[in-house]
């Protein structure tokens, strides 16, 4: 039983860390203004043409 909790909870630990560094990513991408690999597409302002 102590196996299966232990096997649990990395199992949750893997699956958490990609969500966190995700969301990390969309919130930084709100408050930056180029575009990025990951999460594209939004407004591009680079100034006077």
């Amino acid at each position: 039983m102590k196996f299966l909790k232990i096997v649990l909870q990395t199992a949750g630990l893997l699956r958490l860390i990609p969500s966190v560094a995700i969301a990390m990513l969309a919130i930084a991408k709100r408050s930056n203004d180029g575009s990025s690999i990951i999460i594209q597409g939004g407004e591009s302002i680079s100034g006077k043409l």
